[in-house]
């Protein structure tokens, strides 16, 4: 846990934090305050009685909220009769004074021991120690009107109260009581963490101030489940949901009542324009009835989502109103930037999960029939989640698995109802497996406790999503497993329909899966900004420790380079040319290529797929989809074939000690660097899920030859590289009129 307090010295800083000069009536426009540290009544505070010091508090409490209100009255833009620069004076001036108090006063320490004891902080309105009377400042309402804010202890009886439970990370109660003490927040989470704190500020919502404020959360999805939205009710926890329509929204937040909670997406609060909603807040701001305000997903700042960066203009609006950011990502610094906020306490959750174990498979066209093993490896009431890129790969998968698994799939297409009652299905146990659409799982709360696997049928497009999309596993603190497919020709692809900025994040994806040495675990948090010397012991790389040796493998990547140089502007296969790479009797009619075919026939053909796509991730050859026939892989020379034949070129990867047959369990279940190799059955890649329509007629075409003839080799008929060039060469419209 990282926990970082700053006090920023840039103009957006709040009042108290400038230095003051004496008045100079020859130059009125400059700004010019008076420090309360220079006066003569700073005497030590502590020699007074406790009544003189709440009392001369309360005083200053009641000046800072009368003066704050009126602040907010002027930002508002009723500036008539209004003078900034005495309001903003009288602001320092308290401030500075009530620090001048706070220093001075020793405070309370927490009597339990397992308490959080909170750090000091040097900025103004930070409370040095947060105790069982610390006092709550908070500027638009008379101080009087507010109960004190709750102290770590004060925090977790609210919670056994309201919860039934005192379980609270110390990052999270950090976080709650610098937020309720009325400071900015910045939180770097995972989701599942924000949505806590999101669900944990709601409940409390009607217990601290004066029980009447509002807390305006703003996220791009719902984060409340149905059973959390029925406890709220029952506590009496006044809300109006995301989903509401706007002119509901607005009839509630004018009705006498009120609203304890408004949740809402960047889109409906719609800060650019001048709306209904956004003149009510700012009306409930001036009167002091916006107590807070929470922004879930605050990277999204950052891009192109222009009512995400409207919300720079927040602190324009609400200058007074405490914002709590959320995100899983290491953006502090420039979040605080962004939004303009002062004295902001930045709060850090580790990433780190020990009891998951890490595994990227390579994705072959086999892909459905190892995800089924794959699942078959657990209790038949196992909870997972399998995520693919399109909606279209979604059915499919679901299609193989919904005859052995109780499976329920979510497409992005599909309507939020839908969407929300499959996860509520998956939730409540009357389903176990859910197979979702990458996309569609930003709109959703996947959080059941007891997730025993998570599987990724493509590469995510960033390391940020991908632990993101794995932080459902094992929040029960039991082992689960968290499975990756990959290959070159998927990351190639997501890559190009990317812009630079995502497409370097794609690349580093890409590195994770094709690191052979590193533990998974530590290079994920590496790529968040965190260290961890200590290898996890569970993922692929790490189990593999001591049955791999590293080998040279520069000479044969040469060969390949020359190999796929001599065949460019053919339209040879990538599964072709590996097969003209390892056997030379396959080209011996063709004399013009013979002198390439067979220089890997020394190499298991496993081998030789790792070499193929290694030179293709370094841009040394290119792996191409064939535009006669989508499923088909073309192989052409890469952007970098010539850095092949450099003399500086080295390529070494890593391979089972004891040879790619002999490679131990251990080694060969679900790692990249040692996938296993291919069945020996004649019929195993028969008809493939992912074949062309062409190509499926001539594999059937085969495989009858095959029993008529009572044979046991695809070989012996025609072999899966030839049926590919044929596929390829088939002029169109022949599909459907192939003979025996």
């Amino acid at each position: 846990m990282n926990l970082k307090r700053t006090s920023s010295d840039s103009s957006e800083s709040s009042f108290s934090s400038k230095k003051f000069k004496p008045v100079n009536p020859s130059n009125h426009n400059e700004r010019v305050r008076p420090s309360a540290h220079s006066r003569p009544e700073n005497h030590n505070i502590s020699q007074e009685t406790t009544i003189g010091r709440e009392s001369k508090l309360a005083f200053i409490n009641h000046v800072i909220g009368t003066n704050a209100h009126a602040l907010s009255k002027y930002y508002g833009g009723q500036k008539k009769g209004m003078d900034i620069w005495t309001l903003e004076v009288i602001q320092d001036i308290c401030l500075s004074r009530l620090d001048v108090f706070r220093k001075q006063q020793t405070p309370l320490q927490e009597s339990n021991d397992s308490e959080v004891a909170l750090q000091s902080s040097d900025a103004i309105r930070n409370i040095d120690a947060i105790s069982d009377d610390a006092v709550f400042i908070y500027p638009h309402v008379d101080h009087k009107t507010f109960n004190d804010t709750p102290s770590a202890s004060g925090i977790r009886a609210l919670l056994q109260e309201i919860l039934g439970t005192t379980s609270l990370q110390d990052t999270y109660l950090r976080a709650l009581c610098s937020f309720l003490e009325g400071q900015d927040v910045f939180v770097r989470t995972p989701c599942t963490g924000a949505k806590d704190l999101c669900f944990q500020v709601a409940f409390m919502s009607n217990r601290v101030g004066n029980g009447k404020d509002t807390t305006l959360i703003i996220s791009p999805y719902p984060l409340l489940t149905a059973p959390q939205v029925l406890a709220l009710e029952n506590h009496k926890v006044n809300h109006l949901s995301w989903s509401a329509a706007t002119g509901e929204l607005i009839r509630t937040l004018r009705s006498s009542n009120g609203v304890h909670v408004v949740w809402v997406t960047p889109e409906k609060l719609n800060i650019q324009e001048d709306s209904i909603l956004k003149k009510i807040l700012r009306e409930m701001s001036c009167a002091g009835q916006l107590a807070r305000i929470i922004i879930n997903d605050i990277h999204r700042i950052r891009s192109r989502d222009a009512t995400y960066r409207s919300l720079t203009s927040l602190k324009d609006l609400f200058p007074y109103v405490p914002i709590m950011a959320l995100t899983s990502q290491d953006i502090g610094d420039e979040i605080e930037r962004r939004l303009k906020l002062r004295h902001c306490a930045h709060f850090s959750q580790s990433f780190n999960r020990k009891n998951l174990c890490f595994t990227v498979s390579l994705k072959q066209a086999t892909v459905i029939s190892d995800i089924i093993q794959f699942l078959s490896s657990f209790a038949k009431d196992s909870a997972g989640i399998i995520y693919t890129l399109t909606d279209r790969d979604c059915r499919n998968l679901t299609e193989h698995l919904v005859a052995k698994f109780d499976v329920k799939e979510i497409l992005e297409e599909m309507p939020i109802d839908q969407q929300m009652s499959a996860t509520k299905d998956w939730k409540d146990g009357r389903c176990h497996i859910l197979v979702i659409t990458s996309n569609a799982s930003l709109n959703i709360a996947l959080d059941r406790k007891d997730v025993r696997f998570v599987v990724h049928h493509h590469i995510p497009q960033s390391a940020q999503r991908y632990l993101e999309d794995t932080f459902p596993a094992g929040q029960d603190g039991l082992s689960s497993q968290c499975r990756l497919y990959y290959n070159v020709v998927d990351y190639k692809n997501l890559s190009s329909s990317f812009e630079l900025e995502l497409q370097n994040q794609v690349y580093e994806m890409a590195k994770y899966c094709e690191n052979d040495g590193v533990c998974r675990s530590a290079l994920l948090l590496q790529s968040l900004g965190e260290t961890s010397d200590e290898r996890c012991g569970k993922c692929d790389i790490c189990r593999s420790i001591g049955q791999l040796v590293e080998q040279d493998f520069t000479s044969e990547a040469r060969d390949i380079g020359r190999l796929v140089q001599s065949l460019s502007g053919n339209n040879i296969t990538l599964s072709y040319c590996r097969q003209l790479f390892k056997n030379r009797q396959i080209g011996s009619t063709r004399s013009q290529y013979s002198k390439f075919f067979g220089t890997g026939s020394h190499l298991h053909m496993e081998l030789i797929e790792r070499l193929f796509d290694k030179l293709c991730f370094l841009g040394i050859i290119n792996q191409v989809p064939s535009k006669r026939n989508e499923v088909a892989i073309l192989v052409r020379p890469g952007s970098k074939i010539d850095t092949a034949f450099k003399t500086s070129f080295c390529l070494k990867l890593k391979v089972p000690k004891n040879g790619f047959d002999q490679g131990t369990s251990a080694v060969k279940e679900g790692s990249l660097a040692n996938s296993p190799t291919n069945s020996t059955s004649p019929f195993e890649n028969e008809i493939k899920h992912n074949d062309s329509l062409v190509l499926r007629e001539m594999k059937s075409v085969r495989l009858k030859i095959m029993r008529d003839l009572g044979c046991d080799s695809v070989d012996s008929v025609l072999s899966d590289q030839i049926l590919e060039q044929l596929s390829i060469s088939c002029p169109s419209g022949y599909q459907g009129k192939l003979r025996v």
